[in-house]
């Protein structure tokens, strides 16, 4: 944040607070004008620095302005150390750094203090995706069965299935997300409506979805519906009382999504 002097949040599951133990942090910065293409390099640059400072470099920062002669190197890291926070240096290890920097899915990947953290920018969709799967969360109640159903299910595929667990950064988000599209279909469908605990939406899960066509279905917010005629069927289906509920959370959500867009917006400009 201080690098980039830019609005952060963090992002998918731990946000949701349905992270399992080996989810890494995924955190989006929020930047716009020139920043936007200068995030990357600000970014990989500040971790370099921490990664290789050592506790007495740290503790020499800032270098003394009296030095008539500084070192092309100690201006350089000079400069850089203005863009971090010296002072907690010292209590912060990063490594394991590694980036990809396609144009369009930048990603930076680092471990912060043994923490696996993804750093990615201006995430719009993900930081909203997350505001809507609160309101669900909330709209199910009965303490939070939404999400404990959520990672009872999420537990249950990363100890069965060894791919998913070694998957990372935007394929293990992927497959959040596509957990999350499960269980909002799987509340919203008629037999979710009575679901009384994790460990039932556990079996509703298996009930609903072990029978599914893979190759010619599809899974909606609204339930499966075969690829061929998908689209026809997820119009009928919004149309339908039965999902009147899940009709009128997005309506209520959708303005707010927008004001909450438009102000970041505003920020992101602000600080150009």
């Amino acid at each position: 944040k201080k690098a980039l002097g830019a609005q952060s949040y963090v992002i998918g599951s731990s946000a949701l607070k349905t992270a399992a133990n080996s989810d890494s942090l995924r955190l989006s910065v929020f930047v716009s004008g020139t920043s936007e293409n200068m995030w990357f390099a600000k970014v990989i640059e500040a971790l370099c620095f921490i990664a290789s400072i050592t506790e007495y470099e740290a503790a020499a920062f800032p270098y003394n302005a009296a030095d008539t002669s500084p070192t092309n190197e100690n201006q350089e890291l000079s400069r850089i150390a203005e863009t971090v926070d010296v002072g907690r240096v010292n209590s912060i290890k990063v490594d394991k750094i590694s980036f990809f920097p396609k144009p369009i899915e930048r990603e930076i990947s680092c471990s912060i203090n043994g923490i696996g953290v993804n750093i990615v920018a201006n995430r719009l969709d993900e930081l909203s995706m997350i505001g809507f799967l609160e309101e669900i969360d909330r709209h199910v109640g009965q303490d939070h069965l939404f999400k404990k159903s959520i990672i009872l299910v999420k537990g249950w595929m990363f100890s069965e299935h060894e791919r998913l667990r070694q998957v990372s950064g935007s394929v293990r988000n992927l497959v959040d997300h596509m957990i999350s599209v499960f269980m909002v279909c799987l509340f919203n469908v008629d037999q979710g409506q009575n679901i009384v605990s994790p460990f039932h939406a556990f079996v509703c899960f298996f009930h609903t979805f072990s029978e599914v066509n893979w190759e010619e279905s599809v899974v909606t917010p609204y339930g499966v519906f075969p690829v061929s005629t998908w689209n026809e069927c997820f119009e009928s289906a919004q149309e339908h009382p039965a999902y009147a509920k899940l009709n009128s959370l997005i309506n209520e959500y959708s303005p707010r999504y927008e004001r909450a867009k438009n102000r970041l917006k505003r920020s992101c400009c602000s600080k150009k």
